[in-house]
């Protein structure tokens, strides 16, 4: 993928099997840190003094976002009533707006998180959070 920088990033949700909604007014992505589970196989016979380790279980992540909350687009309230579920469906961030598939990370993913801030000096946000269903995920056009 060509260095990009963030502005035109779309991001979709997947509302039926083969539609997506574009979530609108996103001031900003937090993309999926996903840390790997370490056992450690030192054993009285190491050689040397350093620990070794092996790589164990991978966390999916999560990806989240923070938008300026519009109770009145489609989108959010989507977002809203399906953190009230267990549905899982596909997420779509479109690097830079891009429609070439290198530049689309796809995912699989359910609402696990939703909150608000309300201040007194700035607009209504929300921040919302998608749990990752399994896999790394990938770079599609699906």
């Amino acid at each position: 993928m060509a260095k990009r920088w963030g502005k035109g990033t779309t991001l979709k949700i997947q509302t039926a099997s083969t539609t997506y909604v574009t979530v609108g007014q996103i001031k900003a992505i937090t993309l999926p840190d996903q840390p790997a589970d370490k056992i450690e196989t030192t054993t009285l016979d190491t050689t040397g003094i350093f620990k070794t380790y092996t790589k164990s279980w991978v966390e999916p992540g999560e990806l989240s976002f923070q938008i300026v909350y519009d109770s009145s687009a489609s989108a959010h309230q989507q977002l809203a009533t399906l953190h009230g579920t267990t549905d899982q469906q596909k997420s779509q961030v479109a690097f830079g707006g891009s429609t070439v598939p290198a530049n689309i990370l796809t995912n699989t993913v359910f609402v696990s998180g939703l909150s608000g801030e309300v201040p007194i000096d700035d607009l209504i946000s929300c921040t919302v959070t998608l749990a990752k269903v399994g896999g790394p995920g990938g770079y599609t056009s699906t």
